[in-house]
């Protein structure tokens, strides 16, 4: 199986502590123990939105284009973290995705985030389509 993109990130301290990409390119300043945020520091679910975002945007314009269409096309991901109420006392995430396309029917844009869901790595997360392995050193 092909490999087309990796990363990895390290963490210390959980959700309270510092997320760090391995190569030092990117730095993650999360919220402190009070919850509330620093200046410039965002948290995973930011980060997630906005991943799912342009992933889920980029496999709708492929869409589109393959069809033919044409049109500005503007996502407003919101990502919550609520109780899952399937496993007590936990929590899970739930994203709520909005999509602005004025030049297309609200039937194009439909069939469009269908097909565009078959194709992103990230709506497929949602639908069982990630792997997780733990490894334990």
């Amino acid at each position: 199986m092909a490999v087309h993109y990796e990363t990895q990130f390290t963490n210390v301290g959980g959700r309270v502590g510092e997320s760090v990409a391995i190569d030092n390119t990117f730095k993650l300043d999360q919220p402190g123990e009070d919850g509330k945020m620093a200046p410039g520091a965002t948290n995973p679910e930011q980060l997630f939105a906005a991943s799912l975002a342009s992933c889920y945007n980029g496999a709708f314009l492929y869409h589109m284009e393959a069809a033919g269409k044409k049109s500005d096309v503007k996502f407003i991901v919101t990502v919550y973290l609520e109780d899952d109420p399937n496993y007590e006392g936990t929590m899970r995430v739930r994203a709520v995705c909005k999509v602005n396309a004025p030049e297309l029917t609200k039937e194009e844009i439909k069939d469009f985030l269908e097909k565009a869901q078959t194709t992103s790595p990230y709506t497929k997360m949602f639908n069982g389509g990630a792997i997780l392995e733990n490894v334990v050193e």
